[in-house]
Formats: C-alpha cells, structure tokens, sequence
C-alpha cells in the first residue's frame, strides 16, 4: 500500500504535468482553429498565452523542466502548423478554404491587354536576348515580351503572337518570313 503522503506528492506530481500538457493540447486547437475561423488572431494569441503560460509553469517548477517545455514547443508548435497545412490542403474543405493562385491563361491586365493586343500580328525586334522574358521593341516603344519557345538573341526580328498576364507573346522570324513581308 502507498503511504499517504507519497500518494499526496504522486497527485501534486501529476497535476504539475496534467496541466501544461493540457494547456499545450489547447494552445494547438486553437491554432487550428484560428485557421478556420475569422478571428482576426484572438485565437492566436490565446494560444501564444497558453504556451507562454505552459513556459511559466515549467520555468517555475525547475530550470531543465522548463528547458525541456521550450524545446518541446519549438519542436512541437511549427510541426503541428506544417502538418496541419500539410493535410488540411488535400482535403476538400481545405481546397474550399485556402485560395489558389490562378494559371497565367486565368490573369488579364486590363488597361494593358487593350493596347497590347493591337500588336499582335506585328512585327518588331528583341532589345534584349529573350531568355525566355526580355525587352522588345514595337513602334519604336519598349516593351516588356516574352518568348513563345525557346531564346532569342538581341537584334533578332520578332512577330507579336498573343497577350498573356499582361505580357506580349512573341515568337522568332525567319529569314525567309522577313523577306517575305518586305
């Protein structure tokens, strides 16, 4: 049979580690939910308080016990936040949650998309090597292009093709294409 008063420092003992631990479990659900939820970070910092309070309780109990509560938050805290993103992306609430960036053929500039999409169809030359993005001139204005497939050197004649994300398409001459067009 246990002696009382070891059964009274076994309780006191466990309460000391109950209570971090808890604390610790609910600074991580409310981190989660603070991702879910609009709160504006109150959550957050709930959650900050309860790690800060857990740091408290080590730190006061003894020095390494609170060394060890701080590693374990270092550790544990940005885990828990990779793992949580980790998995919440390939869920379907989380594909509904978090944004997506849109493909380039979704972005139009507007104010650009109309007065670049009358070039197209003209011909100009690169300014810059095109590696795969570079300057170019159409009508003697520099202009910001993008080649359609592979490089293509300075000086090289081009042909606009399209307007993408707010940026001319281009696409190397030939020779045989720039005599022909004279």
């Amino acid at each position: 049979m246990i002696p009382v008063e070891k059964s009274a420092d076994l309780n006191e003992l466990m309460i000391e580690l109950l209570v971090p631990f808890l604390l610790l479990v609910l600074a991580l659900g409310l981190l989660v939910a603070e991702d879910l939820l609009p709160t504006g970070g109150a959550l957050g910092l709930l959650a900050v308080g309860c790690l800060g309070l857990v740091l408290y309780l080590g730190f006061s109990r003894s020095f390494a016990i609170g060394c060890r509560y701080l590693v374990f938050e270092i550790v544990m805290v940005p885990g828990w936040i990779w793992a949580w993103w980790s998995l919440m992306s390939r869920t379907k609430l989380g594909r509904l949650a978090y944004l997506q960036p849109p493909e380039p053929h979704e972005v139009e500039v507007a104010s650009e998309r109309v007065e670049l999409s009358r070039l197209i169809g003209l011909q100009g030359r690169a300014l810059t090597s095109l590696r795969p993005s570079g300057m170019v001139d159409f009508e003697g204005r520099r202009l910001d292009g993008m080649a359609e497939e592979g490089l293509i050197a300075t000086g090289s004649p081009i042909l606009a093709v399209r307007v993408q994300s707010g940026r001319l398409i281009v696409r190397a001459l030939t020779e045989s294409a720039t005599e022909d067009s004279c």
